[in-house]
């Protein structure tokens, strides 16, 4: 079971890609083990953040316009312990009070900004 989830995990990770410089680029990333899990609270003062973002980048739209390169960079955290890879994501917004989310089912997100 834990080969074919980091099989999975594997495929998603190095499928990654970034925009650098108005170029395309797929990037390799690697996970940091980590033996206490984050307390998932949407704040990045855990252990498993503390360190430079695995990846620190300029990120494309998808909806409703799909290939724009976005205008400020994006950075994520990846962690894993022995049954779990976890993510963390700090999006930088000029606009952040322009964010809209709503409280909906998971399927019905699509009108909302999301990463």
């Amino acid at each position: 079971m834990k080969i074919f989830l980091y099989s999975i995990i594997s495929f998603f990770l190095f499928s990654i890609v970034v925009h650098s410089q108005n170029n395309v680029s797929r990037i390799k990333l690697k996970s940091k083990f980590i033996t206490e899990p984050p307390i998932i609270d949407g704040e990045l003062n855990d252990k498993a953040w503390d360190r430079l973002a695995d990846v620190d980048e300029y990120f494309t739209t998808y909806s409703p316009i799909n290939g724009n390169i976005l205008p400020a960079k994006t950075q994520v955290w990846i962690s894993n312990d022995e049954e779990n890879i976890y993510f963390a994501f700090y999006c930088h917004d000029s606009e952040a009070d322009k964010i809209k989310g709503s409280i909906t089912k998971h399927d019905n997100i699509w009108n909302d900004d999301w990463i």
